[in-house]
């Protein structure tokens, strides 16, 4: 009995280890990973009509040390397009799910034969033309679901100079647009370096005299550069040419416009990145600021209570905030009486000011000191007034 359990049970095991194998053996290999098809340059995704979209699992791509190096490194999956026709394209991932980038290549997919090469938002526009091959390789550290689409685009009517925009006459001008799609023209003049632009024209009538003009970019969405020409296309003259102003992404300068000229202005991407929300504003610059200030040479002292009026004026050619100061001084007898107090107005030319100051000990009629400072904190401006006021008796002045 003993021997037939440990065969039986040796035969129970037996059959379930062959179970085991066989279930095993026909189960499917689920876990292998499967690169996309186009993982390969030599497996390059050909692109027939546009527009175009696909959408892929890049997950399981890999990285080919034969892949050119630029860009980001990364898993890699490869595009490629040759039009019938020369016509302009937009090729960007947006849809996607991770960060990417797109580089892309003209005949040859090498380093040497590098276009462009887009990192973070990953869109570039170009015109592609007939009869070129164009290679695009997506990169991404760590893959995900791709979204490569490639898109013909209608660059904005004033992408060259022979189409510029006519900035009206009547001042001030405005102008709102996208220039994401604006291209670049190598033969364009350089403003901090050739870039997608796009052009305004502007022009003073022989009748009206010359005058200062000023011209931003401030609000728009991307960092800008902003130049202005005289001549022709071709042979442009370069007036002035501004990237970041004060500090900021957007541009500004000022040029004195002369009676009967033409005056090109071209508006680019800094660093031939990508545009955007252009607002260019075209106006006659402020006149220059100019502030004074000034305290009356006499005064009104209370024979009641000794407290003591100062008044003066200030200057200011616009309207802005004006923060005035006074300190009076007072020598009665062996002592010095003195007292402060302080104002903000607001000023628009010539404005008055009235202090009322009040000490401990009540001031006398007679001569005393006057400190006094006026501040235009937005116009960074400030100035002081020191002088000997003769204060009067009055009865019921304060």
């Amino acid at each position: 009995m003993r021997r037939i359990r440990v065969r039986r049970s040796r035969s129970r095991g037996t059959v379930l280890t062959c179970l085991v194998l066989g279930v095993s053996l026909l189960a499917p290999a689920a876990a292998l990973a499967a690169a996309p098809q186009n993982d390969d340059v030599a497996a390059v995704k050909a692109i027939g009509q546009v527009p175009y979209s696909d959408t892929i699992d890049t997950t399981d791509a890999t990285s080919d040390p034969s892949d050119p190096q630029v860009c980001n490194s990364g898993k890699s999956v490869w595009y490629s397009f040759q039009p019938s026709q020369t016509k302009r394209v937009v090729a960007h991932t947006a849809g996607s799910d991770y960060s990417n980038s797109i580089a892309v290549f003209r005949n040859e997919p090498d380093k040497a034969s590098l276009f462009a090469c887009e990192s973070g938002s990953s869109r570039f526009g170009f015109d592609a033309k007939e009869g070129v091959r164009y290679w695009f390789m997506v990169t991404g550290y760590s893959g995900g679901l791709l979204t490569f689409n490639l898109e013909v685009v209608v660059p904005p009517k004033n992408d060259e100079v022979s189409s510029a925009r006519t900035i009206g006459l009547d001042l001030p001008y405005k102008d709102v647009m996208n220039t994401s799609d604006a291209s670049l023209n190598v033969k364009d003049p350089s403003c901090g370096g050739r870039a997608r632009s796009v052009w305004y024209r502007l022009r003073r009538p022989e009748r009206w005299g010359e005058k200062k003009i000023e011209i931003n970019t401030f609000r728009s969405n991307f960092n800008t550069t902003l130049s202005v020409y005289t001549g022709r296309p071709g042979s442009l003259a370069q007036i002035d040419c501004n990237d970041n102003a004060s500090g900021s992404a957007a541009s500004k300068l000022r040029f004195l416009a002369e009676p009967g000229r033409n005056y090109l202005v071209m508006v680019a991407a800094s660093g031939n990145s990508r545009g955007g929300r252009l607002v260019l504003r075209v106006k006659e610059p402020p006149n220059p600021f100019r502030f004074s200030m000034g305290v009356d040479p006499t005064g009104r002292v209370s024979e009641v209570t000794g407290s003591t009026k100062i008044s003066g004026t200030v200057g200011c050619t616009r309207k802005t905030t004006v923060s005035i100061s006074v300190s009076l001084r007072q020598k009665i007898g062996d002592r010095i009486y003195s007292a402060s107090d302080g104002k903000t107005i607001r000023c628009n030319g010539k404005e008055r000011w009235t202090l009322t100051l009040v000490s401990q000990r009540p001031f006398k009629p007679g001569p005393a000191g006057v400190w006094a400072d006026a501040r235009a904190p937005k116009e960074e401006r400030d100035r002081n007034k020191n002088r000997i006021v003769t204060l009067e008796s009055c009865s019921n002045c304060l």
